[in-house]
């Protein structure tokens, strides 16, 4: 089989499974309510913005990832929309004859992807949305995010998510906004690979509970476990506020992170090829 035909038939697969994704009321479910409670948590900054005359600067998205809850939220919904991995349904099956296993397994492998990058670009475009009414554009991160991190006035609006301080230090809004898009997307589909692999080569329960695991282990470290262990959680890796500072030398970096989803993501791709090929034989 040529490359072409190849990539031709695990794209069947790939656009079957966002589209069927989609059209569920599940994945609607989860994409709504995660806007909601984006938008919840990002309304008082306009909110403060409003009520003291400034504007507020698209740059909401890194806050929200570096928030130690917010973050806990989006992990757990990025679990639920890849749940029900291997999506072995009765359509799915009608369209296996015509991609074969192995192209099926490449096409799930790609929409994991897809659908994480999909779901990271909705949290972003989301926590613009919510400030629509007073937002600006300009260098920095201005003026009402500066205040509301260095001063109490989040306490009187009632914001529930923390503003990061050390983020707007340490890092450019473009900086902060770009490193935390990627590792965020890197630990959505390095968490949907695992749920893939574990669900369709041990049961179907056995990727999501994993990846459960996973999303606990960043709370778990802080409470009972060894501080290396941060070195294996997905969750401490997505957040740029962890790769410097105090746990710097726990050897948490950037380079570390982006080596550790990248081999991380490349071995679960190959591992799920093999797997595949071998269910083939």
């Amino acid at each position: 089989m040529t490359a072409a035909a190849f990539a031709r038939k695990f794209s069947v697969t790939l656009l079957f499974q966002v589209k069927q994704s989609f059209s569920t009321w599940r994945v609607r479910g989860i994409f709504i309510l995660v806007g909601v409670f984006i938008w919840m948590n990002a309304q008082p900054v306009g909110d403060f913005a409003a009520s003291v005359g400034l504007g507020v600067r698209p740059w909401l998205f890194g806050h929200f990832v570096n928030d130690f809850v917010c973050q806990l939220i989006f992990t757990a919904a990025c679990v639920a929309l890849f749940a029900d991995a291997p999506w072995d349904t009765a359509m799915s099956l009608y369209i296996l004859p015509r991609s074969g296993k192995l192209a099926q397994c490449a096409g799930h492998v790609l929409y994991v992807a897809v659908m994480a990058l999909l779901f990271t670009l909705f949290i972003f475009f989301v926590s613009v949305a919510a400030v629509l009414p007073v937002l600006e554009f300009g260098e920095g991160w201005g003026k009402a995010l500066g205040t509301l991190a260095r001063t109490n006035a989040s306490s009187q609006f009632a914001m529930t998510f923390a503003v990061n301080d050390f983020l707007i230090g340490a890092y450019t809004p473009v900086q902060a906004t770009l490193r935390s898009f990627f590792l965020e997307w890197a630990c959505f589909t390095w968490l949907g690979l695992t749920i893939y692999l574990l669900n369709r080569n041990i049961s179907r329960t056995t990727g999501t509970f994993a990846a459960v695991v996973f999303v606990l282990l960043d709370i778990t470290v802080a409470n009972e476990l060894s501080k290396t262990v941060y070195h294996f959680s997905p969750i401490t890796l997505a957040q740029v506020t962890s790769l410097v500072g105090l746990n710097a030398h726990y050897g948490i970096t950037l380079r570390y992170a982006v080596l550790f989803f990248g081999c991380g993501i490349a071995a679960l791709i190959l591992v799920n090829l093999i797997m595949a090929r071998r269910r083939l034989k």
